[in-house]
């Protein structure tokens, strides 16, 4: 089991979409190597170690070269929520970070679409990006594979009116991710929120049999 995202992850992916954005909109090649420089860099400082949980504390890691680390007693969780086992789910109101990046995409793919010479880039960044705030938004399967399927066509109508070749990728990619959100829910897996007095923490795991043993732990040691 290892740490997930941490919060300033997210913030900093977000502004990593707006150089890059204004990289293509200004057709700016510095601004555009500055995204992928930062794009490559970012995991080494946030990469999740492994967790370790020692007494009655859960220390959760992140970092390759500057480790930091929080420490979160037992005493202090309030929840625990397994994202890929919860029906009904909104991500967004337990991490509302993590709306930073398909907001980002979005924007940004609007005025890329609108002032860049390759609209076909921002038309992708609005649809991927609406795509993903349904997913962390509506917590009713349905509902949200339906409003995946209307965004669907809606990108693939625009596509083919500036007569890109983007048609059936983005029919292709709505199919599949409205399947997988009517049939698995939210698109995050094997992720646990650790919900404390202080924030949320994320947790990946590769095995429910490792969530069984945290909440095993958790539950013996919050009854001693």
């Amino acid at each position: 089991m290892r740490t997930g995202n941490a919060r300033e992850y997210n913030i900093l992916l977000f502004l990593e979409l707006v150089v890059f954005t204004a990289g293509v909109a200004l057709e700016n090649t510095l601004l555009i190597m500055a995204f992928f420089i930062l794009l490559m860099v970012t995991p080494v400082f946030f990469h999740g170690r492994a967790v370790r949980v020692k007494g009655r504390k859960i220390t959760l890691e992140w970092g390759l070269l500057l480790k930091r680390h929080v420490d979160i007693s037992f005493s202090e969780i309030l929840d625990v929520i397994d994202a890929s086992s919860s029906r009904y789910l909104i991500l967004a109101r337990y991490t509302p970070e993590i709306l930073l990046v398909p907001l980002g995409m979005f924007i940004g793919g609007v005025g890329i679409f609108f002032t860049a010479q390759y609209r076909w880039v921002g038309l992708g960044w609005m649809f991927f990006g609406s795509v993903e705030l349904v997913t962390y938004t509506i917590s009713e399967r349905k509902r949200a594979a339906l409003i995946i399927v209307l965004i669907t066509i809606v990108f693939s109508l625009l596509a083919s009116i500036i007569k890109t070749s983007f048609v059936v990728p983005i029919l292709v990619a709505g199919v599949i991710m409205a399947v997988f959100v009517r049939e698995g829910g939210p698109m995050i897996m094997n992720t646990l929120f650790i919900v404390t007095e202080r924030g949320v923490y994320q947790l990946r795991y590769d095995s429910k049999e490792e969530v069984k043993n945290l909440l095993s732990v958790i539950g013996d040691e919050g009854e001693d």
